[in-house]
């Protein structure tokens, strides 16, 4: 496979004339003539053959012994035209061929192994053929590196043309059983899998049993060869295949883990896939590379695909990997342990993360991504296998009040789906957690407990409990009096200590003395050092944390009159709910907290009260408090199982093969196994574009965009076609005039993080022809990307210059967006995480819905709606919503919708986008605006 290069032509310096360079070669100076060569070299690769310029490299380069002009003379022959017009090769390659054969017979040995390996990149017979006898002289050499580079010419050579040397699988057949050095008796090999494959199939089956002995190169090519042949030659396969086995006992690693694929994609025997996996796990943890590990892992997560019941036995060899510092490898190896969970080892497995979670909040090398990745994983077993939730829950709960925001949010939830699945493990569950209120944790707790004790409280016992917990946490009522004595006592406490201290006053900034309320300022120290665990938090700021409270004291209040008639016991709770709930609001509302209570959080504890008043009247209260609550969550917990469902269903139809499919049969076709290819035919595919969807003939026509008009010399069209990360840009010019157009060129030239690695040559364009040229554009992120350029050529004088401005082409982001579905904990905590936000104001006249607009708005953007279809029915003139996709290049694009429908019909309201980068979140909202 040929690779050319195009090298961009300095545009700031003026291209030298052939009779300056010819000036230049005949310089006695070494660095004038290197300075030459290179700027020769840059135009002919470029399009400009210089064919005057050959004789002058022969009679001034040629016989210099500079090693960098002697390098810069190998790239100059591979690159210069050596053929007449005719077809007939050049007079002067005669004298180019002499002096490639003086450097084969060079007594440097270095010399010699740089031009044979000069020779690999020659196509021209005529010019190999003289050479052929003294590169047969190169492969009895005493120096190895002569020797490795001769056989590879031979190789060259017989690719070109196999009559130039007929003997050349005998030549390699010799070479290899004499040859004592490693790279070279691998290079032989390599020529003899190449051009005679029989005879490296029985050089292999006459040294099988000497295979692990055979250096490492050796066995690298000889897996390759392998795997490519075995499925074709059915009569020695089973030889190769115990051979591959033998490799995978060999001391390099490179060679076991090409062994251990190679049977991966061989054999389907659950014995012999079992044995790779091990081998590739040994690897994975002997490997200290994380890179490596990775790649390990993902061939270990495929043969779990397609075996899982062979591999259970691993995840007590998978268990060690989760001691690694690095998040990816410990995710990608949960995973893994995910999927080969059974009640076997189940218990085993929730041991050993038990361990590890207690591990990870003491150690502060790891992050809080380990401890989440730990949680959702002993989640997870809690919910497949239930015998294990009580278990699983204790851990967590010992160990929340280290963890932060985003795990104690999976924590919470991960209880709350416990209880709500398993009503047996309620009453204990709920002892557990009522320890929590006593420690020192993060408010996201109290806020979770405080809602599963209002909801999950079902006996007279479990709410007694509870009351006598809540009590404890809350402290002497009323609020206000008791927070006030307890800061009075602080004060005069510390009063005398400030005195001993320091008698000066605290001076700010701007010179002014510093004031305090005292009791203020008492009254938050001394709910900080109390053991009310719950009103310290309440007390400092935290007023959603208020309302739950009083929901969760209505609802006990509630449901305690359903299970008892004792109508005494009823009036006291419902009395001191009362006061609990009025003395806070009281307190929240005075001069001496620091935030005062909002509206929202207000209303919501009024309407406590106002319900534990009426409540004895009004049934109907009991039902929502009690019932449509649950039932809410209910349905929530049941629409992401069933999107989870239909995920995995999804997954699995993939994999499905119709009874009327037709057979793939692997002698006939490269195809092992139903949509199952072979790992280096599907990277070739992959490298080569070959995957890529061809669009439809109506869609071509989309993404052809004009560049610029009739009327003007010179029309020019783009057709944009979208390869990956690559933007290939198929352009058509076509001449207008009657007139050729000289050094016609197209000037490109980019805005963004988009770069042009492809430029179109320099061209002459007929009168009224037409020509295709391709330029390709690298993307590397999803920013607003902008194309634009102009094309010029010379006008009536070659000093006078014609320019044709073009149209610019914006990159669409939409062709690099993908919607993603994500839990809603971690769409918020992405949302905090971020840093740029893009607000973008909604005003649609049309006479549409707001759940119509919300469909338009994915649509457009190509975004993912993560706000449950049951928060969004119903007839309602306001919809919110979360959305949410990502990028082929990982970039994650956040959005929050909020919109009314007005009474005049008018959808009003805003879009905030979020992201990391402030591209994304700028070209998106272009998008939502257009």
């Amino acid at each position: 496979m040929s690779c050319w290069t195009l090298v961009q032509p300095d545009t700031l310096v003026d291209v030298p004339s052939t009779e300056q360079l010819k000036t230049a070669l005949e310089s006695k100076n070494d660095v004038v003539k290197i300075s030459a060569m290179k700027t020769i070299l840059r135009i002919i690769i470029n399009g400009d053959p210089l064919s005057s310029i050959l004789m002058h490299v022969i009679r001034y380069v040629m016989p210099s012994k500079n090693k960098e002009l002697k390098k810069l003379l190998f790239y100059y022959w591979e690159v210069c035209p050596k053929y007449n017009s005719d077809g007939t090769m050049k007079q002067e390659m005669i004298l180019a061929c002499n002096s490639l054969r003086n450097e084969l017979q060079h007594p440097n040995e270095y010399i010699r192994g740089a031009t044979l390996r000069f020779l690999c990149k020659l196509k021209e017979p005529e010019l190999l053929e003289p050479l052929i006898p003294t590169v047969r002289q190169c492969l009895e050499h005493r120096h190895a590196y002569v020797r490795k580079n001769a056989i590879l010419a031979v190789l060259r050579i017989y690719q070109l043309s196999s009559q130039l040397l007929p003997d050349a699988p005998s030549l390699a057949e010799d070479f290899i059983t004499i040859e004592q050095d490693a790279t070279c008796k691998r290079n032989a090999f390599m020529v003899l899998c190449t051009i005679a494959p029989e005879t490296a199939s029985l050089y292999l089956l006459e040294n099988k049993d000497a295979m692990l002995t055979l250096p490492a190169p050796f066995q690298l090519v000889a897996i390759e060869f392998i795997r490519k042949t075995a499925i074709n030659d059915l009569e020695n396969k089973s030889v190769f295949f115990s051979m591959l086995m033998d490799l995978l006992q060999a001391s390099s690693n490179s060679v076991v883990y090409e062994a251990a694929t190679s049977l991966m994609n061989m054999t389907f025997n659950t014995q012999v896939i079992k044995i790779a996996a091990s081998k590739l796990l040994d690897l994975a943890i002997k490997e200290s590379d994380n890179n490596a590990k990775i790649i390990m892992l993902e061939r270990i997560a495929e043969l779990v695909q397609r075996d899982k019941s062979a591999l259970e036995d691993l995840v007590p060899e998978l268990l060690r990997l989760l001691s690694t510092d690095d998040e990816d490898v410990c995710k990608k190896t949960l995973d893994i342990i995910m999927g080969l969970l059974s009640t076997r080892n189940v218990q085993e497995v929730l041991t050993h993360l038990q361990k590890e979670l207690v591990k990870s909040a003491m150690n502060s090398e790891r992050g809080e991504a380990h401890r989440r990745a730990f949680t959702d994983a002993i989640h997870s077993c809690a919910i497949l296998f239930p015998p294990m939730a009580s278990s699983a829950i204790q851990s967590l709960l010992n160990n929340v009040s280290e963890f932060k925001n985003e795990s104690v949010a999976s924590v919470v939830s991960f209880v709350k789906e416990v209880m709500e699945k398993f009503p047996d493990l309620r009453s204990p569950i709920i002892r557990k957690l009522l320890l929590c209120l006593r420690e020192d944790g993060n408010e996201k707790i109290y806020r979770g407990v405080l809602w599963m004790i209002g909801e999950y409280c079902l006996t007279l016992s479990d709410i007694g409990v509870a009351w006598k917990a809540l009590r404890a946490s809350l402290g002497n009522m009323p609020v206000m009096e008791s927070v006030l004595k307890e800061g009075k006592n602080s004060v005069e406490m510390s009063t005398d200590e400030q005195h001993k201290s320091s008698s000066s006053r605290k001076i700010l900034p701007d010179g002014t003395y510093a004031t305090e309320s005292a009791i203020t300022a008492s009254a938050t120290s001394a709910s900080s050092t109390s053991d009310c665990l719950v009103r310290t938090a309440i007390v400092k700021g935290d007023h959603y944390l208020a309302s739950i409270l009083a929901c969760a004291l209505t609802k006990l209040v509630m449901r305690s009159s359903t299970l008892t008639d004792d109508s005494a016991r009823i009036n006291s709770m419902k009395a001191e709910a009362m006061l609990i709930i009025a003395s806070f609001i009281r307190f929240l509302q005075s001069d001496y907290v620091q935030y005062r209570i909002d509206d929202d959080t207000l209303d919501r504890m009024m309407v406590c009260i106002r319900s534990l008043h009426v409540f004895p009247e009004v049934e109907s209260l009991k039902e929502v408090y009690l019932q449509d609550s649950r039932l809410a969550f209910s349905k929530a917990m049941a629409e992401y199982e069933q999107r989870q469902k239909d995920e995995n269903a999804e997954a699995f139809t993939q994999q499905i093969v119709q009874a009327d499919d037709l057979l793939q049969i692997r002698q006939i076709t490269k195809q092992s196994k139903e949509g199952e290819i072979h790992e280096f035919e599907s990277d070739i595919s992959k490298a080569a574009g070959d995957d890529i969807i061809v669009d439809a003939d109506s869609s071509k026509l989309d993404r052809v965009v004009p560049l610029t008009g009739f009327t003007d010399p010179v029309y020019v069209e783009a057709y944009v076609k979208i390869q990956q990360f690559d933007i290939i840009l198929d352009i058509l010019l076509v001449n207008r005039t009657s007139n050729t157009l000289q050094n016609l060129s197209l000037e490109l030239a980019t805005l963004g993080n988009i770069k042009l690695v492809e430029r179109p040559p320099v061209m002459n364009l007929g009168p009224n022809a037409f020509k295709s040229v391709q330029a390709t554009v690298k993307v590397s992120s999803i920013d607003t990307g902008v194309i634009f350029g102009s094309v010029v050529f010379d006008g009536k004088t070659a000093l006078e210059s014609r320019v044709v401005i073009l149209n610019g082409i914006s990159i669409n982001i939409m062709d690099y967006i993908k919607p993603v579905y994500i839990p809603e904990s971690e769409f918020r905590s992405m949302w905090t995480e971020v840093e740029w936000e893009n607000k973008v104001d909604i005003v649609r006249n049309e006479d549409i819905t707001v759940h119509e607009f919300l469909h338009d708005l994915m649509k457009k953007t190509n975004m993912k709606c993560l706000t449950p279809e049951s928060s969004l029915r119903g007839d309602c003139q306001f919809l919110s919503a979360n959305l949410y996709a990502r990028s082929i290049f990982g970039e994650d694009a956040l959005m929050s919708l909020s919109i009314e429908k007005t009474t005049d019909g008018k959808i009003l309201g805003h879009v905030r986008i979020r992201s990391k980068t402030q591209g994304v979140a700028l070209s998106l909202g272009s998008v939502v605006a257009a």
